[in-house]
C-alpha cells in the first residue's frame, strides 16, 4: 500500500517536473529566437560603433558574446529536453529505472560535454584583447554527474529486470 502511494506521488511529481521543463523550454527557445537575429546583426556589422560606445563592446565582441549565449541556450534546451523525456517516461510507466531513462541521462551528459567544449573553443578562438576569458567548470561537473546518474539508472534497470523475472 505504501509503495503504491510512493509510486503515485512520484508519477505526479514527474508530471509537474515535465510541465516546469516545458515552461523552461519555451522561455529559453524564445530567448534564443531573439538572440539569433541580434547576434547575426552584430556579426555582419549592422550596428554602428556609435551604438556600442556606451556598452564598451565592439561589434565583434558583441557577436562573440551572442554566439556564446546561443551555445549556452542550446545546451540548456538539449539537457531540459532529455530530462523532460525522463520525467515523461517515469510519469507514464511509474518506473524510473529503465534503459531508456539511462540513455536520456547519458544523452544529457553528452550534450553538456560537447557544447561546453565547443563553447570553450569558440571563446579561445574569438577572444580579443579586451575580452577576458573565464573558465566555468560547472557544466563539465554537471555532465560528469549526469553520466554517473545514467550508470546508476542502468544498474537500477538491470535490477528491475532481474526482479521482474524473479516474480
Amino acid at each position: 500500500m505504501e509503495q503504491q502511494k510512493t509510486s503515485a506521488r512520484m508519477q505526479q511529481m514527474c508530471r509537474v517536473g515535465e510541465i516546469l521543463l516545458d515552461i523552461v523550454l519555451v522561455c529559453v527557445a524564445l530567448f534564443t529566437a531573439f538572440l539569433i537575429p541580434f547576434g547575426s546583426c552584430a556579426a555582419v556589422g549592422v550596428f554602428s560603433d556609435a551604438d556600442l560606445i556606451d556598452s564598451g563592446l565592439t561589434v565583434f565582441e558583441l557577436a562573440v558574446f551572442c554566439g556564446i549565449l546561443i551555445i549556452a541556450c542550446a545546451m540548456l534546451i538539449g539537457v531540459c529536453w532529455c530530462l523532460r523525456k525522463v520525467f515523461r517516461s517515469t510519469a507514464k510507466s511509474g518506473r524510473p529505472f529503465t534503459a531508456d531513462n539511462a540513455r536520456y541521462l547519458r544523452s544529457a551528459a553528452i550534450v553538456m560535454l560537447v557544447l561546453t567544449v565547443f563553447g570553450y573553443v569558440v571563446t579561445c578562438l574569438a577572444v580579443s584583447a579586451s575580452l577576458s576569458i573565464t573558465w566555468d567548470l560547472a557544466p563539465l561537473v554537471f555532465a560528469f554527474f549526469f553520466y554517473l546518474l545514467s550508470l546508476m539508472f542502468d544498474y537500477g534497470a538491470a535490477l528491475q529486470r532481474e526482479s521482474d523475472e524473479t516474480l
